[in-house]
């Protein structure tokens, strides 16, 4: 006698054996992507270069980092229509939002000072960036808009910034 046949599945059982094998190599290849960015997108400052490309903002300046802080970030608002204030320097936390950050309008003189360091910063270093801080260094992290929607990111160490930017820094930390 033939031995008889095994029984089949059944249906009910097999759709979620099925969805589990497709679903696997999907799930797997997502969690290689978050830990990937997760180990290797420097705390804090991921996304500079994505700022400074939105609209309304030219130009984006993570302040090094300090101890038993929250890390900080200046944001320049352009002069167009998609900036809620045109003109405006505002400084607060980073990965906070705009709206909530306390801001400072720039004078004519002033936008004017950081559309010329704009301009010659990004014929400047778009090819030949400047020295890169070293791992243990503190840095500003600069993210600036060189081209009608491009921003480019910039690691700048500390000792090395554009008097441009340290007289930014000082107008926002004195109100205006």
């Amino acid at each position: 006698m033939a031995p008889s046949p095994a029984p089949a599945a059944p249906r009910h059982l097999i759709a979620p054996l099925y969805i589990a094998i497709i679903a696997s190599p999907i799930v797997i290849i997502l969690l290689m992507v978050t830990v990937n960015v997760m180990l290797f997108a420097p705390a804090g400052f991921s996304n500079v270069a994505e700022m400074a490309s939105k609209r309304g903002v030219v130009l984006v300046l993570r302040l090094p980092a300090q101890p038993d802080a929250p890390p900080e970030q200046i944001v320049v608002l352009s002069d167009n229509q998609y900036a809620p204030v045109p003109r405006q320097a505002l400084r607060g936390p980073v990965g906070g939002d705009i709206e909530g950050m306390n801001g400072i309008q720039l004078s004519e003189l002033q936008w004017q000072d950081l559309a010329d360091f704009r301009a010659a910063w990004c014929s400047t270093h778009i090819l030949n960036p400047p020295t890169r801080a070293t791992a243990n260094e503190p840095f500003y992290d600069l993210g600036v808009r060189c081209q009608r929607f491009n921003g480019r990111r910039f690691t700048v160490p500390a000792d090395a910034l554009p008097p441009e930017l340290v007289r930014l820094i000082e107008t926002v930390e004195a109100g205006g």
